[in-house]
This record gives C-alpha cells, sequence and structure tokens, in this order.
C-alpha cells in the first residue's frame, strides 16, 4: 500500500520534469534559429597577431550579438574561406592593409568570387595600405588615396588622440559659427539606426585614416563624408621650429618678437619696448608633390599676419581648386551586388574600430555606435528583404462575368485577354536580428512594370491593410511554411496588344536588399465568338449604307411621281 502511495506521488513530478525538458528544448531551439544575421552567424577575421588585441572591444561587441568569430594571419592557409565551392565562413573581416600579400583563399579574385556566392566583408585600409588592398577597392569602384597620405584637418582634431600633425580628425558633430559643413554620416536609414543619426548630428567621432573617390557605379555609395575643413595629404611630419615654414602643420608659437612705439609729446621723443608674441594661424601653400585628391598637395604653415577667419576661407578655397569636381569623396563607402545583395563595407580608417577609440572620453560613445551600425548593415543583421510570393489574377467585370480569372498555357502561364484587368500582389518579409524574419514595412515605394520590349504599364503598389497575412504556401521561398507577411497589390487593365508580357518587379535602394520578381503572362485577342454583335466602330459604315439606301429609295420615289405637262399652242402636224 506505501509502495503504491509513492509510486502516485512520484508521477505528477515526472511530468512536471518532462514538461519543464519540452518547454527549455522549445526555448533552446527558438533562440537557435534566431540568428543575428539572415545569412549566418560566421565570421572569420583577418589580422595581423600583434594588432590582435587593438580591437578586442569590437570582436567582444559581435560575440555579444551572436556570432561565432574565428582569427587567422593573412599569410595562414587555414582556416579556409570556402572550401569546395561551399562557404565555410559567411561573413569576413579583413584588418592587415599592410600586408603585400594574403593566402590564396583571400587574394582580391577570390574575395570577389565570395561575394558572388553569398558573403559578405568589411575591409578596412589606411595610410600604409598596400597596392594590392587598393586594387581590391579598385574592383569595388573605389579609388583610395597614395600610400603615406591622410586625412587632415587643422580646425576639427582632437587633442587627446592626434599627435601634433593633426591627423585624428573629428568627423560630424554640430555645424561651425561660419555656416561650413562637418561631414559624418550619410543621413541613410536603411544603414544607420535613428540613435546613431542623432548622436552624430550632437557628438562628432574620431577618424584617422584616408579618404577615397567613389566611382559611376551605382550599387557603391558613399557612408561617411569628410569634413569641408579637411583636405588629403601626405602625413605632415613633425620638424624643427626653423623648418615649420616649409614643412610644419603644428600650431608651433614663433620667437618673440620686440616691438619698438616712438611717440613725440609737447616735442619731446620718448621711445618704448615692448615683447611680443605674435599668433601663429595657419595658412596654405603648395607642397612638391602631389596627391590624386588634392592635385595641389596642399599642407599647412604658419603665417602671422593672417586673420584665423580668412585662413579658414583660404583653406576651403584650396581644397575646392585642388579636389576633383566629378569625384565624390567618402571616408566610408557601401557595395551590394546586384545578382544576390550581398555587402561589402570598406574603411579608410580601421582605428575607427580600436579600443583606443572606443574608450574615448567625448566620441567614444558615438564611435561604437557607428561600428555597430556598419557591421550590422554588412553582416545582413538590417535592412534585408525578401519576396515570398507573387499572385495575379483576372478581375471580373460583374456576376454575369463567367469567365474563369485566367487561361493556364501548356507552359502552366496564367494567360489573359486583351483589355482584361489584372490584380497583381507581392508578399514581402524583412529580416530581424532578434525576431527574424517579420512583415516588411508598409512605406516601400514598390511599382511593377508590365512589359514585352518596354515597359507598357508602369503601377505603384500599395498595402493592402495594415495587417498582416498568412501564407501557407511559398513556393518562390524558402522560409517556413506558416509566416506573416506585407502584401502590396494593385489593379491595371491589359492593353490592347497581344504577345508575351512579363510582371516585372525590380527594386533598388541604397541600403535595402534589391528585389527581382519576373511572372511571364501571355496575353492573346479576341477569340471570333468573343467579339460583340455590333462593333461600335462600325457605326460609321452603317449609317454611310442605311443613309445611301434611304438616299436612292427617296429620289426613285420622287422620279416616279413626277409628271411632265403638255407644251401648250398650235400642235405641229
Amino acid at each position: 500500500m506505501l509502495l503504491n502511495t509513492r509510486r502516485h506521488r512520484s508521477r505528477p513530478l515526472t511530468s512536471l520534469l518532462s514538461l519543464l525538458l519540452l518547454v527549455s528544448l522549445a526555448l533552446f531551439s527558438t533562440l537557435a534559429s534566431a540568428l543575428p544575421s539572415s545569412t549566418g552567424d560566421r565570421i572569420l577575421v583577418v589580422v595581423d597577431q600583434i594588432a590582435h588585441n587593438t580591437y578586442s572591444n569590437f570582436f567582444a561587441s559581435l560575440t555579444s550579438r551572436g556570432y561565432k568569430v574565428d582569427f587567422k594571419a593573412p599569410r595562414d592557409a587555414k582556416p579556409q574561406l570556402v572550401q569546395h565551392d561551399v562557404l565555410s565562413y559567411d561573413h569576413l573581416i579583413l584588418l592587415s592593409p599592410a600586408s603585400k600579400s594574403l593566402a590564396a583563399d583571400i587574394s582580391p579574385q577570390q574575395l570577389v568570387e565570395y561575394l558572388k556566392i553569398g558573403g559578405n566583408m568589411i575591409v578596412g585600409l589606411d595610410s600604409s595600405a598596400s597596392e594590392m588592398q587598393r586594387d581590391l577597392a579598385r574592383e569595388f569602384s573605389l579609388e583610395f588615396e597614395e600610400r603615406g597620405s591622410a586625412l587632415v584637418d587643422h580646425f576639427r582634431y582632437s587633442g587627446q588622440h592626434d599627435a601634433g600633425n593633426h591627423t585624428a580628425v573629428l568627423v560630424g558633430g554640430e555645424k561651425s559659427a561660419e555656416g561650413l559643413s562637418t561631414g559624418g554620416l550619410v543621413q541613410n536609414v536603411n544603414v544607420f539606426s535613428d540613435e546613431t543619426l542623432r548622436a552624430a548630428k550632437n557628438t562628432p567621432f574620431l577618424y584617422r585614416g584616408i579618404a577615397h573617390r567613389v566611382g559611376a557605379n551605382p550599387l557603391a555609395f558613399p557612408l561617411i563624408l569628410p569634413p569641408a575643413t579637411s583636405y588629403s595629404s601626405e602625413v605632415p611630419a613633425l620638424v624643427k621650429e626653423q623648418d615649420a615654414v616649409v614643412e610644419s602643420t603644428s600650431y608651433s608659437t614663433p620667437p618673440p618678437v620686440t616691438v619698438t612705439t616712438t611717440k613725440i609729446v609737447d616735442g619731446e621723443t620718448h621711445t618704448t619696448q615692448v615683447l611680443s608674441t605674435p599668433r601663429a594661424v595657419p595658412t596654405v601653400v603648395k607642397n612638391k608633390s602631389a596627391s590624386k585628391l588634392g592635385k595641389n598637395g596642399w599642407v599647412a604653415k604658419n603665417r602671422n599676419s593672417l586673420d584665423p577667419l580668412e585662413s579658414r576661407k583660404e583653406l576651403v578655397a584650396g581644397l575646392a581648386t585642388s579636389s576633383s569636381s566629378n569625384a565624390l569623396v567618402s571616408l566610408v563607402s557601401g557595395f551590394q551586388l546586384a545578382s544576390n545583395s550581398a555587402r561589402a563595407v570598406f574603411l579608410g580608417s580601421t582605428e575607427l574600430l580600436s579600443d583606443a577609440f572606443f574608450s574615448d572620453t567625448q566620441s567614444g560613445y558615438v564611435n561604437k555606435l557607428v561600428a555597430a551600425d556598419l557591421s550590422a548593415w554588412a553582416f545582413q543583421e538590417k535592412s534585408v528583404l525578401k519576396v515570398v510570393a507573387t499572385h495575379h489574377h483576372r478581375v471580373k467585370s460583374g456576376p454575369s462575368d463567367t469567365r474563369e480569372d485566367y487561361e493556364e498555357t501548356e507552359a502552366g502561364n496564367k494567360m489573359y485577354r486583351i483589355k482584361d484587368h489584372v490584380f497583381y500582389s507581392v508578399d514581402l518579409v524583412q529580416h530581424h536580428p532578434q525576431l527574424g524574419f517579420i512583415p516588411a514595412d508598409s512605406s516601400l515605394d514598390l511599382q511593377v512594370s508590365f512589359q514585352m520590349l518596354d515597359p507598357y504599364i508602369t503601377a505603384h503598389l500599395t498595402p493592402l491593410s495594415a495587417s498582416n497575412f498568412t501564407h501557407t504556401s511559398s513556393p518562390a521561398s524558402s522560409t517556413s511554411e506558416s509566416e506573416a507577411f506585407t502584401r502590396f497589390a494593385t489593379t491595371f487593365q491589359v492593353p490592347d496588344r497581344h504577345g508575351v508580357f512579363t510582371f516585372v518587379l525590380d527594386f533598388k535602394r541604397p541600403g535595402l536588399s534589391f528585389l527581382h520578381a519576373k511572372d511571364t503572362a501571355p496575353v492573346r485577342p479576341f477569340n471570333h465568338d468573343e467579339y460583340p454583335r455590333f462593333l461600335s466602330s462600325s457605326w460609321p459604315y452603317i449609317a454611310g449604307a442605311l443613309s445611301t439606301s434611304v438616299g436612292f429609295l427617296v429620289f426613285s420615289a420622287i422620279w416616279l411621281t413626277i409628271r411632265d405637262d403638255p407644251p401648250t399652242g398650235k400642235k405641229n402636224n
């Protein structure tokens, strides 16, 4: 009896433990499936062993976000980035700009192929970047400055991190009193969060590196712009005071000058001597060597007689005349492939991700936000759109319309008749780092084109309602069987032209994943038994025939009823 009682007491405990185990497994599977990136969580970092600890805070932030980070030296053969045409790592961070040679799997040609099969990467360059690294950037229409050059700004620099050559530039923040642009983040909400954009407007962030030009490739776009008071030149060297007139760029104080003043009062001469120290104000002169962005090679020197405001105006004027007018100068740029929306971010400064800049008392917080947003966009955590399914069918004109919604061809395509009204819709989802794929933003400006050789009709797609839909069959997607999405739709009339038409959805915006969907839809003319009995266009011809017949009858009636009167007078025998 006692044994049976113990058995009955142990059953609820066993059931409770089983329930807790099931809940734990379900929670673990949910957390495991919610990856931070839509493509994967494996990151390979290529960095020198000496500089490994320079970016420890940045690597720790990636690990805290759910990524698995592995490291290797630039010339190490293993671990390999791609094995047997399969990605071993979903993302790559290349932070070895001075390396003149890399392993075979991370050569510039292999990195281009790596993006084509779906990988993403962040490439950091600086003043020591080798020519091989610049060749890699040229594959993406980015032309970086020459080796040994740097971005210099004598008006916006950090006193804490600057060595005296004014290369630790403060980018962003509030505008100066003269209204000159302070540069900063491009207002692209698809890349940067609202918090980062607000913080960068109020507080500048640190940047030490080089600038580059963005080419005419529409897939490349700038993300961070330089201040208007900055210029690109060779790294100014710290030299002695007597050589400062030619090469120095620091605010060195010139030697004191004795000023003699003579006054004549009541016929007597009074002479006074004052020891004065003139102000050191920077101005611009031409350097011996030229750079690509600043063809005249602008550097700075000290000239005591120039006013500070005039000095700034002269510096900006020199930068405007020396820079290439057709090139867009950028500090950080992004690139997104048109085929698979793989992303690449090119940094002109590796110190932008360093621990020293992250720990700065004034700009460290903004540097962390900028680095987090750049890595989140590059690794496809945000601004990732995907087409779940597309639908289209004929809209019936009324209850008496008994035709099918569409006619299916032998190839399985939906066929329409000319002048039909067609309903077209597309279901979209977007990726969230914590929630996975969620319904897409309803404010997207989508368009669909109904084209044969050229677009005949281009219609805007609007969300049907604010509520979400549940799509249970999505053959065009690899997502789960039941998924919430946002449906965009439109209705238009098929043109009076028969042929093989195509519904084309081609959506390209800087920072967002490219969307491309095509559905073939043949359009046929009216069948012989589908024309109306009387065509409206034939009424003029019918009216002409009837008027001719009526005219002939009237003329015949008049001609038959008219009698000729006999002539009066004598009859001729």
